[in-house]
């Protein structure tokens, strides 16, 4: 199938050796035997495409992997056990120049927040998947859920977890992606149950999208939110967020019972009604719905909330070791030269065993809370061993 359809019936049609091909015909089977070629080669054609692709994606992930730091290596050779490679470069969006900007995020959500590093790979790229979010963007969404985490009563995992539930009605009445993890975190900031809350704000989205597109009840929509009937369709178009926001401010400054203005805009359900209600007390009270809104945005645009946080978190770790060193430099001094071969032998035997085990989590990142607990346990071993000549005495 070299030739297409037209160059096929175009050759038939010329003159051969002193003779014309006249009344061509070509059966409908021939046809479609001859366009299902002409797919196959296509398609065969894309698949060797993509695995030059892969291949030259796999080269650059060696190199990458080769100058990165011991920490980003084994985030790195997480992310391509829990992802293949053809995954992170077609369905996650994750284009060479990327990747390390990529590992970078996922590495410091790990220690910057209670996402695990596989978790947060994999809860972004289903969020960017559903919300269409640029690759770039994935340290910008990052440095957001950690301002919100570390400022409103909830934690990062229930923030991306709950944007997650929502992601797909918000993005479909164009909700940017700062505003759907600042509308998740207003929600849970109330302590209601993610599951109730995700379900009640797709609802109260949707009605408020069919009264902007019907025109039903659109007035009185309008009114709670103090605008005109064409204002509010602007607003809703060109952010529905915001129009949200104007709506919970209106409930809130309202002197009548929210349970019956809402059933008049054909808001029935228990359950959209309690959290409406919760959000709508919070705006008047703290302008709980703002303040989220804006501070996403804000740590969005800024996208210096991840660095910052995980610097903290990797000064912290560093300061610990400094510590372990002048610990261990008083210890020097404390034996003196009498017992300095013995200590030089088990100085080499603890270099010997921090090698191996760097080595065996670089292999194996699952040993890291194996480590963590022993080191746990150590931990009360020794403080066991300090009280005990007090408890003697």
């Amino acid at each position: 199938a070299r030739n297409t359809l037209s160059d096929f019936i175009d050759i038939m049609n010329a003159d051969k050796r002193g003779f014309r091909v006249k009344h061509l015909s070509i059966s409908e089977r021939s046809r479609k035997e001859i366009e299902a070629g002409e797919v196959s080669a296509e398609c065969l054609a894309d698949d060797r495409r993509d695995s030059v692709r892969d291949m030259e994606f796999r080269i650059d992930v060696e190199i990458l992997r080769n100058r990165l730091p011991s920490h980003l290596r084994v985030v790195l050779d997480m992310l391509l056990e829990e992802w293949p490679h053809y995954l992170i470069r077609q369905q996650m969006g994750i284009s060479n120049e990327n990747l390390l900007n990529f590992t970078e995020t996922i590495a410091n959500l790990g220690v910057a927040t209670n996402l695990t590093a596989t978790s947060a790979s994999e809860m972004l790229a289903q969020f960017a998947s559903v919300t269409g979010m640029d690759a770039t963007e994935y340290s910008n969404m990052a440095s957001a859920v950690v301002e919100l985490g570390n400022n409103y009563a909830t934690t990062e995992t229930a923030i991306v977890n709950f944007a997650q539930k929502i992601a797909g009605a918000a993005t479909s009445i164009n909700i940017s992606e700062s505003s759907i993890l600042g509308l998740s975190t207003a929600v849970l900031s109330l302590g209601i149950n993610s599951d109730a809350g995700a379900t009640s704000m797709q609802s109260l989205l949707g009605k408020m999208e069919t009264a902007v597109s019907t025109g039903n009840n659109l007035d009185k929509w309008a009114e709670v939110c103090g605008v005109t009937v064409g204002e509010l369709s602007d607003i809703f178009r060109d952010d529905a967020a915001e129009a949200l926001k104007l709506f919970i401010g209106g409930l809130g400054n309202s002197d009548e019972s929210l349970t019956v203005l809402l059933s008049t805009l054909g808001i029935s359900e228990q359950r959209i009604i309690r959290t409406t209600k919760a959000l709508a007390n919070a705006e008047a009270k703290t302008g709980l719905l703002t303040n989220a809104l804006d501070s996403s945005k804000r740590a969005w645009d800024s996208n210096t909330a991840l660095a910052v946080e995980a610097s903290k978190r990797y000064d912290t770790y560093e300061s610990k070791v400094t510590l372990l060193k002048n610990s261990v430099s008083n210890l020097k001094v404390a034996i003196g030269d009498a017992l300095r071969p013995a200590a030089e032998t088990m100085v080499g035997i603890g270099q010997n065993i921090v090698e191996v085990i760097t080595w065996m989590i670089e292999k194996c990142p699952a040993l890291i809370d194996v480590i963590t607990g022993i080191a746990g346990g150590l931990g009360t071993v020794i403080v066991s061993l300090k009280v005990m000549p007090a408890v003697i005495k």
